[in-house]
């Protein structure tokens, strides 16, 4: 029996983070062969995220996912807090969450842990559904799928074509993969100090052309905001 672990991290998440939580509560799993770990990371959220989390694991929660919340001593950023989230997981797989996010549809694990197991892969890449504070709505996904076997390649398709994004949440993991490097702690594009490097370790990557993740993107974020911290400068 393998464990994948979904990590989400939430601070001052009220207003959506039950989206996130049902998505991943309602999802599909093959009792004979994998669990579901789902470790929520609550970083010092002042407001009564936790409370709602809580109350709806309680009511609704489902029996065959083992939800955790966890809390560290400090408030840690998003980097922090995802990274002590890893270091708390025990799984065999991962997959990761925003709280302001959530999966499409309700069998998106079963099929992602079935895709990586086929595959023999590292890591699988999904597509993504955008949408922007103006209220644009986008599909963003590979045109075919695609088997990238060797690090050259897969950082083109990172840096170049934008094919690998280098948002963490739209793919699944393996143990080795995530372990191979700490992701970062850095309360600033976290994933784009971690995804080159966990990209560049994986002897193995495919991309699907389906979109499974819905993504908000936010009105307030870093890189609407201060242009000198570009993901380019973080590079």
């Amino acid at each position: 029996m393998k464990t994948i672990s979904i990590i989400t991290t939430f601070y001052n998440a009220k207003d959506f983070i039950l989206n996130a939580i049902n998505s991943v509560n309602q999802q599909k799993i093959d009792t004979k062969a994998f669990n579901i770990e789902y470790i929520i990371v609550d970083d010092k959220s002042p407001d009564e995220s936790r409370a709602l989390i809580e109350n709806y694991i309680k009511e609704q929660g489902n029996p065959n996912i083992n939800f955790r919340i966890i809390e560290p001593e400090q408030n840690l950023g998003c980097g922090g807090a995802r990274k002590f989230g890893i270091d708390n997981a025990t799984g065999d797989y991962y997959m990761f969450l925003d709280a302001d996010d959530y999966y499409l549809r309700n069998d998106f694990v079963y099929r992602a842990y079935n895709d990586i197991v086929k595959e023999k892969a590292d890591i699988v890449e999904y597509g993504i559904i955008v949408n922007q504070p103006n209220g644009h709505r986008s599909v963003s996904c590979a045109p075919n799928k695609i088997i990238c076997t060797n690090s050259e390649q897969a950082l083109r398709l990172l840096f170049g074509d934008n094919i690998i994004k280098f948002n963490v949440w739209s793919k699944i993991y393996t143990k080795n993969i995530v372990k191979s490097y700490p992701y970062s702690t850095e309360r600033t594009f976290e994933d784009v100090r971690t995804i080159p490097v966990w990209v560049s370790n994986a002897k193995k990557i495919v991309i699907m052309t389906t979109p499974e993740v819905n993504y908000r993107a936010a009105s307030n974020s870093i890189i609407r905001t201060d242009m000198i911290k570009t993901r380019l400068g973080t590079i």
